[in-house]
């Protein structure tokens, strides 16, 4: 659902709320991955620890990374530094640049 609230307000930020409905209409045929407890533990953990060493990313991309560790799933980005800061903090995030 972090996602999905990023391009809403990416959308609205730039003016085209025109495609938002359309936007929501592709998201109700995929698999939306909720943002729960353990999530949350997970997230809280993970922002604290790169707080802790001058290294933040965001709330939002402590978020997206803690949803992808708790479902084991590979996190797609064009953001690869921002992610693999938390690598070397010892969270098994798998990361791949849709850039490249």
């Amino acid at each position: 659902m972090i996602t999905v609230m990023e391009v809403i307000q990416e959308l609205q930020r730039v003016g085209r709320s025109n495609f938002i409905q359309t936007f929501r209409n592709a998201v109700a045929l995929e698999e939306i991955l909720l943002f729960d407890q353990d999530t949350a533990d997970l997230a809280g953990h993970i922002a604290g620890d790169l707080d802790r060493i001058g290294r933040t990313i965001g709330r939002c991309d402590s978020m997206i990374a803690a949803v992808a560790i708790t479902h084991g799933l590979e996190l797609v980005t064009g953001n690869i530094a921002h992610y693999q800061r938390l690598q070397p903090l010892g969270y098994p995030l798998a990361l791949t640049n849709w850039r490249e």
